[in-house]
Parts: structure tokens; C-alpha cells; sequence
């Protein structure tokens, strides 16, 4: 018995032993471990306390002041305004332009469509942009600007010097545009109408207004006679054509020309204004 009494005292021993060496390595291990993490700590605080000293030495430097400022792509925007909405100039620090900043303050100006600022150091800016491309105007409640995309993109004003054909009858969505169906249509009589020009024929110089009705499809109506053409809603190119060869054979002239119908299943209809000897019953 006294045999298994102190065999069991020594095992009692050195696992006291092995537990206090076990507390000690813990300790020195965790130690360790904190003053590594403490050593990083004041490496990455030094290193942003540099970079911030570096930083403020260059955002002052006139070593990266712009010099040149190149504008592409611009038509009825001028350079003045572009430079006093994105505040980029000559003389301001390269690293102070802030480009998306830029591009959004741009994009609020009605004939932007989109913008592009790349900074290109140490001394150039670059910015492209791309302009609204405006067709017609659109007589709802105001007479509004329609861009290339069927976007009422502003109110019109005088100032914008635009001349352009004057399209009545379309209903604005509430997303201030065209709708679908008549957005294509819309286009592709714009399109016609330039191409028709291109062959001699009539165009949208020609036009003082376009109509559109839901029924009986789009009317033109000329410019300086104010003659009506009446061309339905599809089948334009075919229609103008038709039209060329009415012109050609008055002499190009749309005069005495009240109206001419090329959408009746009769063909062209023309229409003259009735002569001042008729109005008054003689011959």
C-alpha cells in the first residue's frame, strides 16, 4: 500500500511540474504576440503619418499645377462653362481634381449627354465630351427640345440658336420622352425627310411643322406656302418619292398647292387653292 501511496505522489508532482511550465509558455507566447502587434500598429501609424506629410507636399507643389486643359467633343457647350462647372483650371493642383465630382456637375447641363474627365500627370487634363444631337422641338404644354434619343431634354430658349421642325399631337410619358411606337415612327420620318433632301426632294428645311395624330397618322406642312402633306403612318420613303415626282413636274414649287394626300388609296391626291375668279363665281 505505501508502495502505491508514493508512486501516486509522484505523478501528482510533475504533472504540477508540466502545468506550471504550461502557464509560463503561455504567457511568454502571448506576450510576444502583443508586442508584435503593437510593433505593426506603430509601422502602418508612422507609414499614414508619411503619407499624409508626403501628400500635403505635393497637393501644394507647383511642380503638378495644370498647364494644359483639352476639351474634345464640345459644339454648343463652351470651354468657358465646362471650366467654370467642374472648377478645373489652369493653376490648380492636378490632385485636387476630383473627377467623378466633375462629371456629375457636367452631366446637370442640359446639352451634356455624357462626360469623360481623365487626369494625365503631372501637368494635362483631358475631357471628352459627348453632346446631346437635338432634331426637333415638341409642342406639348412648352415647346420643348428633343434630342437623337426622343428625350425632351429642355425647355426651349432663344438663346440655344436651334432651328429645327416643330412636331405637335405627340404626348409626352411621364419619363418626359416619346412613346415607343411613335418614338420609331417619329425617327424614321426624321431620317426620310433628310434622306428625301439628299435627292432634291423635300426636307426638314421644308418643314415648318410636323403633326402627328393617332388616327390618321403624320402631316407636314410646308414651310413658306404652308401647303399640307399628308403621309399617314408608315411606307415615308415610298410617299416622298411619290411627292419628288409631283414637284418635278410643277417646277420644284409647292405654289397653289393647298394639300396633297399621298396616304389615298387613290394615289396622290393634290388640292389647289381655289383661284380668286372661282371664289367670286366667275369663270
Amino acid at each position: 500500500m505505501g508502495i502505491f501511496r508514493k508512486k501516486t505522489k509522484a505523478k501528482k508532482k510533475r504533472t504540477n511540474k508540466k502545468r506550471g511550465q504550461s502557464l509560463i509558455s503561455k504567457i511568454y507566447k502571448g506576450s510576444l504576440k502583443a508586442f508584435r502587434v503593437v510593433g505593426v500598429v506603430v509601422i502602418i501609424t508612422g507609414s499614414a503619418a508619411l503619407a499624409i506629410l508626403l501628400y500635403r507636399e505635393l497637393i501644394n507643389t507647383p511642380y503638378l499645377e495644370i498647364r494644359n486643359v483639352e476639351i474634345k467633343g464640345i459644339v454648343r457647350v463652351s470651354e468657358a462653362e465646362i471650366l467654370r462647372i467642374t472648377g478645373i483650371n489652369r493653376g490648380l493642383n492636378i490632385l485636387r481634381v476630383r473627377s467623378n465630382v466633375a462629371e456629375s456637375l457636367l452631366k446637370a447641363h442640359p446639352f451634356v449627354e455624357s462626360v469623360e474627365i481623365s487626369r494625365r500627370l503631372p501637368t494635362s487634363v483631358e475631357i471628352i465630351v459627348k453632346e446631346r444631337e437635338p432634331i426637333a422641338f415638341i409642342k406639348s404644354n412648352s415647346l420643348k427640345v428633343m434630342d437623337r434619343l426622343g428625350v425632351f431634354f429642355k425647355d426651349y430658349s432663344v438663346k440655344d440658336g436651334l432651328d429645327l421642325p416643330v412636331i405637335t399631337g405627340i404626348k409626352e410619358t411621364e419619363d418626359g420622352a416619346i412613346k415607343g411606337r411613335e418614338k420609331i415612327q417619329v425617327f424614321e420620318l426624321l431620317y426620310d425627310l433628310r434622306a428625301s433632301a439628299h435627292l432634291g426632294g423635300i426636307g426638314i428645311d421644308d418643314i415648318s411643322e410636323i403633326h402627328f395624330d393617332e388616327v390618321y397618322g403624320f402631316s407636314l406642312f410646308t414651310l413658306l406656302e404652308g401647303s399640307r402633306i399628308e403621309l399617314g403612318m408608315e411606307g415615308f420613303e415610298g410617299k416622298l418619292q411619290n411627292l419628288q415626282k409631283v414637284l418635278k413636274a410643277r417646277g420644284g414649287t409647292f405654289k397653289g398647292i393647298n394639300s396633297v394626300d399621298l396616304n389615298s388609296d387613290r394615289g396622290v391626291v393634290v388640292r389647289f387653292y381655289a383661284l380668286a375668279s372661282e371664289k367670286n363665281g366667275r369663270s
